[in-house]
This record gives structure tokens, sequence and C-alpha cells, in this order.
């Protein structure tokens, strides 16, 4: 958690050192439960969820309102392929499997 906020002071003040495009806070009452962001680069998508929040609909709401607001074309996800929890997440949302990863181990 503490590196995750020095994390936030340092980067996401100055947009011209971090990679991302667009990030929101998703909040239950007045508590942080997660965040949804957009990279940069390939309009990457990424999410985190407390466990505890987790298929509730609260990541599905806040990457959909993401994706409304950027109006890009297409969007991207690195998913590995034994999260299937974060597969069915992205097909939920309409993401289709497309290509293959490959890790060159030495």
């Amino acid at each position: 958690y503490e590196q995750h906020i020095k994390f936030v002071k340092t980067f996401l003040n100055n947009p011209q050192n971090h990679h991302y495009k667009k990030y929101k806070v998703i909040f239950s009452s007045q508590n942080k439960i997660g965040v949804v962001l957009l990279m940069k680069r390939n309009n990457e998508l990424g999410y985190y969820l407390l466990p505890q929040y987790q298929n509730k609909g609260y990541g599905t709401i806040a990457l959909t309102q993401l994706m409304d607001e950027t109006k890009l074309l297409y969007f991207t996800a690195l998913i590995h392929n034994y999260n299937t929890g974060s597969q069915h997440f992205f097909e939920k949302l309409g993401a289709k499997p497309e290509g293959i990863w490959y890790k060159i181990k030495k």
C-alpha cells in the first residue's frame, strides 16, 4: 500500500513521467476499493479491486465508464493464460482473445 501511495505522489502528479493516459479510483460509499486505468501504450486497460469487492459489478461499471469517456476505436488487455478470472472479466466487456504471448527465459 505504501509503495502505491509513493508511486501516485511521485508519478501521477507529473503526467510526462508516467505511462497512464487515464485512470480512475473506484469508491464504494467513502471507501477506495480499486482502480481502473488506460495505458498510453497500445490503449491497454488494467484494473485492480480489493478482493471483497470483486465479482460485484464495480469493475465492470468503472471500466465501461472509462472506455466510454475515452472514445477510442479499440482497447487491449494483457492477460496471462492462467488468469481465468481476468479472461472472463474482459470477455464480459466484449473482448476476444487475439494472439499468443511468449516468454523466453535464459
